[in-house]
Parts: structure tokens; C-alpha cells; sequence
């Protein structure tokens, strides 16, 4: 048995004992080593998992967005203070000149 047939026999297995729902994907740098879906995006609505889902993430993303930002000011490449409007090249919009990175996290 190779590594995706061992692979997909697991996570169908957990599947299965409904310990597990979600997708998978194993890479090593840009090479794809494995992909899977398995279980419901959505027990409601019965809508399985694939390839292609996407996933409502909420807030989550918060914690990396954040964590990315002090990697960011930690190397000296951004400040709090640093003006979110031009760094994300939003000028001439409504948005005030006022806020900073500060104000976004």
C-alpha cells in the first residue's frame, strides 16, 4: 500500500468514527504530496467536502494577521504608526489618513 492509499484508508477511517471532517493537503515545498476531503463542510445542509470548498474561517484569521503584523514591525519594516492607507495603497478613498496599523489589529 502506498502513502496516499495509506493515507486516504486513515482519514476515511476517522471519517468513519466521525473524529474527523475536513480537507487535507500535504505539500513539500511548491509539490503537492497529497490532497483529500472527507466528511461534511456543512452537517446541516449535508454539503461533503471537497477540493474546491471554502471553508467561513471567522475570526481566525485574526491570530496570524496579527502574529504576521509584529513579525513585520519586529524586523523593522512597518510601524504601529504607519499609515494603513498608504501601505495598502488606498489613497483617494474615503477612508481617513488617520488610520494606522494600530487601528486594523
Amino acid at each position: 500500500m502506498n502513502i496516499t492509499e495509506t493515507l486516504n484508508q486513515l482519514f476515511q477511517e476517522l471519517e468513519s468514527k466521525d473524529e474527523f471532517s475536513g480537507v487535507v493537503l500535504i505539500t513539500k515545498g511548491e509539490a503537492k504530496l497529497y490532497s483529500g476531503a472527507f466528511g461534511y463542510a456543512s452537517r446541516t445542509w449535508k454539503i461533503r467536502n471537497d477540493l474546491d470548498i471554502r471553508f467561513d474561517t471567522a475570526s481566525i484569521t485574526k491570530l496570524y494577521t496579527t502574529i504576521a503584523i509584529l513579525q513585520l514591525i519586529d524586523k523593522k519594516l512597518l510601524t504601529f504608526d504607519t499609515s494603513a492607507i498608504e501601505y495598502l495603497g488606498l489613497e483617494g478613498t474615503k477612508i481617513s489618513k488617520d488610520v494606522n496599523v494600530f487601528h486594523l489589529l
